[in-house]
């Protein structure tokens, strides 16, 4: 338990970061963008029903009320720290994923922090905690 709410899911590790084509402000193909968004989402969603099934959270979702999302974005050796707006723009479609594994609906979300780090091993990956705000 948190100060400011109840942590509903906690997903240690999504094995990817959002590439280049998942920025709002991407010049690439559409097909290529959609394809990078596509991938993004599965990973999201795999690795949110891998930690249901482990029970690795602390406590059920509610069905109703606000909900916050704090992200951790471990940078690869190439990748660069983007500002605010970008990075959460690009995570929208991890952000999808993970809601389609909690069967709800995204609309809930009120608060996005997004703490942007170096990888250790060079490699990127990514932490999200889902967290049941109490208002």
């Amino acid at each position: 338990m948190t100060a400011d709410g109840t942590v509903g899911l906690y997903v240690e590790c999504i094995p990817v970061t959002p590439g280049p084509c998942t920025s709002p402000n991407a010049r690439c193909p559409w097909q290529r963008k959609a394809r990078a968004v596509r991938e993004l989402r599965e990973a999201a969603r795999m690795a949110a029903i891998d930690a249901i099934n482990r029970r690795s959270w602390a406590a059920p979702l509610p069905q109703h009320g606000p909900i916050a999302l704090r992200w951790t974005v471990f940078l690869g050796r190439r990748e660069r720290v983007r500002d605010f707006t970008n990075i959460t723009g690009a995570l929208k479609g991890a952000e999808d994923g993970l809601f389609d594994a909690l069967r709800t609906n995204d609309a809930r979300v009120v608060e996005v922090s997004v703490q942007q780090l170096r990888a250790d091993d060079g490699r990127g990956w990514m932490q999200v905690a889902v967290v049941a705000i109490d208002r």
